[in-house]
């Protein structure tokens, strides 16, 4: 289990009703029975918990409040003194409905998880679980911990929570942050999506007030509006992967171009900071120092006859060596590449080792090709490969153009 002194954590426990036949006692039979006040109606508009519309599983959106949530610490243990939680009617911060929970920290140095045991306990088949934010003080990070299973395995996103707020979070406007349910870090156990027995939340920030709806499954992701769909042409260039809605087709490839999973994994990173093309990049892991290898696939336009040049945007949290292109086009799928050392290294301001993107660009005019000819008109698949020292690379925005 994650630990850190000091952190809170705001659970949801479901709650009991009891009812019970009550008589007047000590007073006369006849006597009238007192009328109890209707309860304020909830507000039509919020999805009511467990809602399902178009393929997303609203968990609660606070129509009925906030009853069931609580304050936990990072231990998972009651820790009421940390922070509030209350219901916010007609709030101008609310993403679906009128409500939302507003949760109060004490302490500027506080953290702390909202905590709640979900209605709707079986995830299978959801892969993201998304919730709207804002809040008055700065966000520094938000963090998702579930407890599944019999024996109720803690897994949760890591040190530093794979989705962190948007800049907006810190402000006066609602963001919303995704968490992929696939990476969980579990201890003691693995993840059990048919049987969550409670959600936590974690908000990482300066105190203040923070303000949380429409807490959510998703299946996938949505695609975002402003990444253009693969092979689209944008003026004189026709974008082969801009990563819309997955990183389809990547997939990791040896020196051979023979299937590698273990050399690489590729994944989606949304509202990705580095993205030169909309909001999403594909992000690359190589595992290991020495590894090495290719991330390709078939290209979404087997054409490029009229093109010259294949570019890509690239960054790393490791040091790009050189960054090569390789193909298979033709009848006989006849290999193509750059050689040696490829003849397109990476920005030579280093950029693309560091924290911002820079572009790669291969002349197709220079391939190198064995037992036959590049044939651009018929292009059956395409393969990059970083050469660096392990890490993480971000890639977007892969395109032909003259």
């Amino acid at each position: 289990m994650n630990k850190m002194s000091g952190a809170l954590w705001l659970r949801w426990v479901s709650v009991g009703c009891l009812s019970a036949a009550l008589t007047a006692c000590g007073g006369d039979d006849d006597a009238e029975t007192a009328t109890p006040p209707a309860p304020p109606p909830a507000a039509a508009n919020d999805a009511a918990d467990g809602s399902v519309a178009a393929g997303k599983t609203v968990l609660t959106s606070f129509k009925d409040g906030v009853s069931g949530w609580s304050v936990v610490d990072t231990q998972g243990t009651a820790a009421a003194g940390l922070a509030t939680v209350s219901v916010s009617e007609n709030d101008a911060l609310a993403t679906e409905g009128k409500n939302a929970a507003r949760v109060a920290v004490t302490g500027a140095v506080t953290q702390a998880y909202i905590s709640w045991t979900p209605g709707a306990a079986d995830w299978s088949g959801k892969r993201y679980l998304k919730v709207d934010m804002a809040a008055t003080g700065g966000i520094g990070y938000v963090k998702l911990a579930t407890k599944s299973g019999a024996g109720y395995v803690w897994c949760d996103s890591g040190m530093d929570g794979p989705s962190k707020a948007d800049p907006a979070a810190a402000k006066t406007s609602a963001a919303t942050v995704t968490f992929d349910l696939d990476a969980l870090t579990c201890y003691g156990g693995n993840y059990d999506p048919t049987s969550v027995k409670q959600l936590m939340l974690w908000v990482d920030g300066t105190g203040g007030t923070y303000t949380i709806d429409n807490l959510r499954l998703e299946s996938a992701a949505e695609p975002t509006a402003n990444d253009v769909a693969n092979g689209t042409t944008v003026g004189s260039e026709l974008v082969l992967l801009s990563f819309k809605a997955d990183v389809a087709p990547l997939a990791a490839y040896d020196q051979t171009g023979a299937d590698a999973p273990t050399l690489a994994t590729v994944a989606l990173g949304q509202a990705n900071a580095l993205a030169t093309e909309g909001a999403n990049v594909a992000v690359i892991t190589v595992p290991n120092a020495a590894d090495k290898g290719y991330v390709g696939g078939t290209p979404p336009v087997a054409n490029w006859a009229g093109y010259r040049y294949f570019k890509a945007d690239m960054a790393a949290t490791g040091g790009i060596g050189y960054a090569k292109l390789a193909t298979k086009s033709g009848s006989g799928y006849t290999w193509c590449d750059f050689g040696g050392d490829g003849p397109t290294k990476s920005d030579p301001a280093g950029n693309a080792g560091k924290t911002a993107m820079a572009t790669v660009t291969f002349d197709l005019n220079a391939l190198t090709c064995y037992g036959g000819t590049f044939t651009p008109g018929d292009v059956k698949h395409f393969m990059l490969w970083v050469e660096g020292s392990g890490g993480t690379y971000t890639l977007d925005n892969v395109r032909l153009t003259n």
